[in-house]
């Protein structure tokens, strides 16, 4: 297991590796897990596993490592919302519109949400951000916890 803390377009991640498998590597952004499928295996997986900084600097910019994990964090959560709660074709992944931190988590699971309904509470840049409904729904899945900070775009609640 290594940790490498990152800054990617002005945001930072702690990023902890938990094992590489073929092309698949196990890791942990800010505390939420993902599989993160890799393109080039081979010196990823070794270099990774033996922490070597300078082949992760080699394996692809920032950009491609956010894009990357932006990606599988999709994938995760429809794979999460497939197996869980069966048809995906009618839910919606409320995500976060900017990083920050939240403070108030204003429903439950199995709660019926309205559209323009409060579901959270998220503080970015010094300032309080309702987080609402978007359509009509049952919270089917909260993603995060109050006092957890979350990146631009992280799935917050799935409502269907």
């Amino acid at each position: 297991m290594k940790t490498y803390n990152l800054n990617i377009n002005g945001h930072d991640y702690e990023v902890v590796v938990n094992c590489v498998e073929d092309n698949v590597a196990k890791v942990t952004v800010n505390g939420v897990e993902y599989d993160v499928v890799l393109n080039n295996k081979k010196p990823l997986a070794m270099n990774m596993a033996e922490g070597d900084k300078a082949s992760v600097d080699s394996f692809a910019s920032e950009k491609a490592l956010s894009d990357e994990v932006k990606k599988e964090e999709s994938l995760s959560t429809a794979n999460k919302s497939e197996a869980t709660l069966g048809d995906t074709s009618k839910l919606e992944v409320v995500t976060s519109p900017l990083p920050g931190v939240v403070l108030e988590i204003c429903v439950k699971e199995g709660d019926v949400v309205k559209e323009g309904q409060k579901l959270l509470v998220l503080e970015a840049m010094k300032m309080e951000n309702a987080i609402m409904a978007e359509k009509d729904g049952v919270v089917r899945k909260i993603h995060v916890s109050q006092g957890e900070s979350v990146l631009e775009e992280a799935a917050l609640i799935t409502i269907g």
